[in-house]
């Protein structure tokens, strides 16, 4: 018998904690600290999240709701799935790509409009032909004018891959060909659970190095990533508090 009902969910008791219905996801642990610094989390100790931690503000359900670090699409959507079960309705995930178009640059920063799935967690979310999932455009659109402000932004579509150390000529020639602007590894995945249990997520990505002449060219000492790193955790975690009061994207 085919059902949508999974036999394990995520925990609900009296002693889990309940966020408001905005969150912020951040997967490198730098960023992280960043973030928690803007949203005045950083005296937090945090709650076990698997093997990641949760903050927030128990007493102001008002407040934003912060997780991480994480890396790869199953463990991602596990932290997504929580949050959801929690009270979030409205997330952001913030991570770094490698950019494989020429146009775009370290330092530049990308808010998808769509990934393009090379991993394997967004099929349990979809039909299993389907392997391009998009973004909450109401979301992702305000993202970029408040991020635009003071840096490059590119929306476009983004790779998920599940295996760092396979991206190989021949695959990143074909999505170069695809028109495919960089590749990470959760956003796929992250979209599609998103879309299945109804609810808004976009994502903010820092491009950390390049790949586009099928060459590895690391970024991340440069000081216009470490920049861009800062605009983003100050920016998001402005946006998402002014999000979580007043319930509109400004």
């Amino acid at each position: 018998m085919k059902t949508d009902t999974a036999i394990i969910q995520p925990v609900k008791t009296a002693r889990t904690p309940v966020v408001g219905p905005v969150a912020i996801m951040v997967s490198p642990v730098g960023l992280l600290a960043q973030f928690r610094q803007h949203l005045g989390l950083a005296g937090d100790p945090g709650y076990p999240l698997y093997h990641s931690r949760l903050y927030y503000f128990a007493d102001r359900p008002d407040s934003v709701a912060l997780a991480g670090p994480m890396m790869g699409a199953p463990y991602a959507v596990a932290i997504l799935e929580a949050l959801i079960a929690w009270g979030a309705r409205t997330v952001v995930f913030a991570g770094w790509c490698g950019a494989i178009n020429n146009s775009v640059r370290v330092g530049d920063l990308l808010v998808p409009g769509n990934a393009l799935s090379g991993e394997g967690t967004s099929r349990y979310y979809a039909e299993q032909k389907k392997n391009l999932f998009a973004t909450a455009p109401q979301l992702a659109e305000p993202l970029i004018r408040v991020l635009s402000e003071d840096a490059v932004i590119h929306k476009g579509t983004v790779w998920s891959t599940d295996a760092i150390f396979r991206e190989t000529g021949e695959i990143i020639t074909g999505l170069q060909q695809q028109g495919v602007l960089a590749i990470e590894m959760e956003l796929a995945a992250l979209f599609a659970a998103a879309q299945f249990h109804h609810i808004g997520l976009a994502g903010v990505l820092t491009v950390s190095d390049h790949l586009g002449d099928l060459t590895w060219q690391p970024g991340f000492k440069q000081l216009h990533f470490t920049a861009m790193n800062r605009h983003v955790a100050q920016t998001v975690s402005k946006w998402a508090a002014d999000y979580a009061r007043t319930g509109t994207p400004q």
